[in-house]
């Protein structure tokens, strides 16, 4: 299991977490978090995978989902969002949106992950998630992405991320208005993006 979390200051941020029980080491989560103001500009982190590596897994084409996955895949992306919302409102910030065009570029960068086996913030096409974004007609002026991949159970994934610093700062930035989950249950999955943004001129 593993996950990372993109959040924050136009710097790096980096965590490495490891969990034990007794003496077997069970799993590996890293994190790093990457979070763009209008005009600061932005930094690829990389994350844990080296950057040769990024992008050499198989190239495949999505298979059409039968209905049941297609449900599954809904009810993970709502259960995601009403997770989040339910921290938010503890921490006194305003309830996130699902905005369409968020969502696009969540449920892209999910699909795109799983299809092509890597697993980072930044494509084989080299964008991230603010540029990929702008490309699904969302006009930020803040963006932040946390990425996940491992447990198919929607509570844990978010658990996760609100344990990390740098996952928990994004999801309670109470300047975020608008946010859009991605699912994909492929092998080496599931795949989990969380895109957050705040309109340009919206503050």
């Amino acid at each position: 299991m593993e996950f990372r979390p993109r959040a924050g200051r136009p710097r790096l941020l980096r965590v490495f977490l490891v969990l034990a029980t007794g003496t077997a080491l069970l799993a590996a989560v890293a994190a790093a978090a990457f979070m763009v103001s209008a005009g600061t500009g932005g930094t690829d982190t990389g994350g844990a995978t080296a950057p040769g590596e990024v992008g050499r897994g198989p190239s495949n084409t999505a298979t059409p989902l039968p209905p049941a996955a297609g449900r599954a895949l809904g009810s993970g992306a709502a259960r995601i969002t009403a997770l989040v919302n339910a921290e938010r409102d503890k921490a006194g910030c305003p309830r996130l949106t699902v905005d369409p065009h968020v969502e696009r570029a969540a449920r892209a960068h999910a699909d795109d992950m799983a299809a092509r086996g890597y697993y980072d913030h930044v494509g084989p096409d080299g964008r991230d998630g603010g540029e990929r974004m702008s490309s699904a007609g969302y006009n930020w002026s803040r963006w932040a992405e946390n990425i996940h991949r491992g447990p198919d159970d929607p509570s844990t994934v978010v658990a996760d991320w609100l344990r990390s610093p740098e996952h928990r700062e994004s999801i309670l930035d109470c300047r975020f208005e608008d946010m859009g989950v991605g699912v994909n249950l492929g092998a080496g999955g599931p795949w989990w993006v969380q895109d957050l943004g705040t309109r340009r001129g919206a503050r």
